[in-house]
């Protein structure tokens, strides 16, 4: 839809009227001209346009210009009042439309024929300069509306060879040629002049395209400029952020080298990895690994006597004189939850069972030891108290099958357990002349070494009862299974293997 133009500054005198919203009001036959009008129009509103502004002249067409309405010859008449030059696109076809007609006489009933442009487009135009009129027998484009009504001949411009062409845009030359005959007069201007118009106007968005990707250009270089500093800016910023965040691991790492040489290695190691060119952090790497690698495990509040890895060295176990048997994660060495439930008043000895699934404690109650299973996930206690103790306990240890668990202590001797069933294997196992303080399985789980506060350690047999008891079995006529004999073996003497 056409747009009334913002500004009416171009009007030349002698041109267009400036007071008026159109340039030409472009009057013709649908039928004939539907394609070729349109293209005028558009034609009329680029050529010479400024580059500031969407068309060079506010051309009006019904097709484009009106809206739905009720009344459309009275929105065409205002179209008409409101244009300075009426362009009628000449037709057999046009000749004989009404609507043709009754744009034609409102124009002349309300402005001087001096205004009227035609473009013929099809059949014939002849002007009888004697008779000063069109040739009524000859013009077969003429409608009759302009009979005796013109005072000379009219300009027009003879478009009959585009009606079924393709080529109606302004770079066909021949189009464009025509096209400026006709925008000449609505500019006020000749059509060397108005072509002149349009080169200067072609120059200038050329020089303004050039302008703009010169400037764009600039901009280009200028913001990758910026780019490059902010980019150096951040890397300077990031290396003096490495470099204070190393010094003070590294430092960190220094303060704390004797209270915890495990942490002050890792802030160390840590402070290389952050910025490898400092010297400062290699050097407190290698003071903080030059330390012995200890950490300390804060929580018991007494003695203790006893601290065990778990089988996937994961874990730490310690036992203390303060009642409680606490489980510590080896990385952070951080307490794994809270300690299990004691049923002791003083805890000697603990170790993990080989699947880490079981821990055994023995420990000091009422003058009497306490030995206890316990369930490394829930920290509960499994079933009661181990039975058939005399004496304190000072020492546990787990079998490598982790079916059995051997205790010893103040009473001298050497006893095992079932795991499974709770009750003591066999009878106690005596040859020490002193308290057994230490316990430990051979790997294949046949002999336990005891070692004595009487200056001796002794290695035990413990798998020959499963021999004994299968031939005493066998020889009463009842066979049993390995896995049977720890029901069975409550009053059978273990071999010693040597003093």
């Amino acid at each position: 839809m056409t747009e009334p133009s913002s500004s009416l500054e171009d009007a030349k005198a002698g041109g267009r009227d400036a007071a008026k919203r159109y340039a030409a009001f472009i009057s013709y036959s649908h039928a004939a001209d539907g394609k070729l009008a349109p293209a005028v129009q558009e034609g009329l509103g680029r050529l010479a346009k400024p580059w500031n502004r969407r068309r060079a002249l506010n051309v009006f067409r019904d097709a484009s210009g009106l809206a739905v309405t009720p009344d459309l010859w009275n929105d065409i008449r205002t179209a008409l009042d409101s244009s300075a030059w009426l362009v009628i696109m000449a037709s057999p076809e046009a000749a004989a439309s009404e609507g043709v007609g009754k744009e034609i006489l409102h124009w002349l009933a309300t402005r001087t024929p001096d205004r009227i442009l035609l473009v013929v487009t099809g059949g014939t135009l002849k002007w009888d300069s004697r008779a000063g009129d069109f040739d009524r027998e000859a013009s077969t484009a003429v409608h009759p509306a302009l009979y005796g009504r013109l005072r000379a001949e009219p300009r027009h411009v003879d478009m009959s060879w585009a009606r079924g062409s393709d080529r109606l845009t302004l770079r066909d030359s021949a189009f464009r040629d025509q096209v400026a005959e006709i925008a000449a007069p609505l500019h006020g201007l000749t059509k060397d002049e108005l072509d002149s118009a349009d080169i200067r106007e072609e120059r200038r968005v050329r020089r303004l395209v050039r302008l703009t990707i010169v400037s764009l250009s600039i901009l280009l270089v200028a913001a990758l400029v910026a780019a490059a500093l902010a980019v150096n800016a951040l890397g300077i910023a990031n290396r003096q952020r490495k470099i204070a965040t190393a010094r003070f691991m590294a430092d960190r790492s220094a303060l704390i080298g004797d209270s915890d040489p495990v942490l002050s290695q890792l802030l160390a190691v840590a402070a290389t990895r952050v910025d490898p060119l400092n010297a400062d952090g290699r050097h407190g790497m290698m003071a903080a690994l030059s330390r012995p690698g200890r950490g300390a495990l804060l929580g018991h509040t007494s003695g203790v006597m006893s601290a065990q890895f778990s089988p996937d060295g994961r874990s730490l176990v310690t036992a203390g004189l303060d009642g409680t048997v606490r489980l510590w994660d080896r990385s952070s060495r951080k307490q794994i939850g809270s300690p299990p439930a004691d049923p002791a008043e003083k805890y000697t000895s603990a170790a993990f069972s080989p699947d880490d699934r079981l821990l055994a404690t023995v420990g000091e109650s009422e003058d009497e030891g306490v030995i206890q299973l316990w369930d490394t996930r829930t920290r509960r206690r499994i079933g009661g108290a181990l039975k058939g103790r005399n004496g304190f306990v000072d020492t546990v240890a787990f079998s490598p099958d982790g079916k059995t668990v051997a205790t010893a202590g103040e009473d001298r001797s050497l006893r095992l357990w079932d795991v499974e069933t709770h009750r003591q294997i066999g009878r106690p196992i005596s040859g020490h002349d002193g308290a057994v303080q230490a316990i430990a399985f051979a790997p294949d789980g046949r002999l336990v070494a005891t070692a004595g506060a009487d200056g001796t350690a002794r290695v035990w047999n413990v798998s020959e009862v499963v021999d004994v008891l299968s031939q005493t079995c066998a020889a009463a006529g009842r066979p049993i299974s390995p896995e049977e004999w720890r029901l069975y073996a409550q009053d059978l003497p273990y071999q010693r293997v040597c003093p």
